[in-house]
């Protein structure tokens, strides 16, 4: 026997970090309630997580239909099909046909004066804070501003700017609307926002004025400017100025640039914007892979 084979067997198990304290197995856990929900529902005597797990892969249709029901999603058309048959690998299954539904609606489901948002940027001491209602104010402003804009379902919409509250309000105004979002870092170079955006064509692009790292102002515009005049399917590029006061911003440069301030005071209506319904697998999220292996790839993520 080799040193290292005698090594790996005086090696002791580790031991556990961590056991589940009895809330998180007790009777009344979420995961208890789903076992008994089954049982009640296909009449089984299914009694561990084991026996759950197994009988949700052997019966997977039944699993996701019940998933469903007990998920308590917000949708105006329930699916009529959990899921198509298929027969090959090649032919990829579609979930949930028929069912009619909004991410940000389901995300924006509670208005209460509860914490949604609690963002801490660089140099600042106080925390931004923000409750569930305000967020869907925040998502309505939006919305209109976007609508107005000719943002609708399919629209795309990209985002070139930190992660903050800018980032999800907009998001949220334009899923609202059935609009489609992605985005790239502030860090990116003007190539590597390129490598993914050209792909996308986005018709609005949100971005920031600047960012600070590690202490230092970097100014954003001139990546802005380069970025948008790269871009011909931009029809609009909305900058928030997260570190400088809006009057001193100069966004004259950018191309169909407009301050975020003007943009979303330009709608002054009370009008509440319906939230869009879409299918199941309509693209919601376009992710892009890393690059290191040629350029971005994307990947689409549906609302379901």
């Amino acid at each position: 026997m080799s040193p290292l084979h005698k090594d790996l067997n005086n090696i002791s198990k580790p031991k556990a970090l961590w056991h589940p304290s009895g809330r998180y197995i007790s009777e009344g856990s979420n995961i208890k309630c789903f076992m008994r929900s089954v049982n009640e529902d296909f009449n089984l005597a299914i009694e561990s997580y084991k026996e759950l797990y197994d009988w949700s892969i052997e019966n997977y249709s039944d699993f996701w239909s019940h998933w469903w029901k007990r998920g308590g999603f917000i949708s105006s058309h329930p699916p009529s099909q959990t899921v198509t048959e298929h027969k090959s690998i090649a032919e990829l299954p579609k979930w949930f046909v028929g069912a009619r539904l909004n991410f940000a609606e389901n995300l924006l489901r509670f208005r209460d004066e509860s914490p949604a948002i609690i963002a801490l940027s660089e140099g600042v001491t106080t925390p931004f804070r923000q409750t569930y209602c305000e967020l869907y104010e925040s998502s309505q402003q939006w919305a209109k501003a976007l609508r107005r804009a000719g943002v609708k379902e399919g629209t795309r919409v990209a985002g070139y700017l930190p992660n903050g509250c800018a980032a999800v309000h907009a998001m949220l105004g334009a899923t609202t609307l059935g609009g489609v979002w992605c985005s790239a870092s502030p860090d990116f170079g003007v190539t590597g926002v390129l490598d993914r955006l050209q792909q996308v064509q986005p018709e609005v692009l949100v971005s920031v004025e600047a960012v600070i790292f590690n202490g230092k102002v970097d100014d954003h515009l001139d990546k802005l400017r380069r970025v948008a005049a790269s871009l011909p399917s931009l029809k609009l590029v909305i900058v928030v100025p997260i570190v400088h006061p809006a009057g001193e911003v100069d966004i004259s440069n950018v191309p169909h640039a407009v301050l975020s301030e003007d943009f979303l005071t330009s709608v002054t209506t009370d009008e509440v914007v319906p939230f869009a319904q879409v299918a199941f697998d309509a693209p919601l999220f376009i992710m892009f892979s890393s690059g290191t292996t040629g350029a971005p790839k994307c990947i689409v993520h549906g609302v379901g």
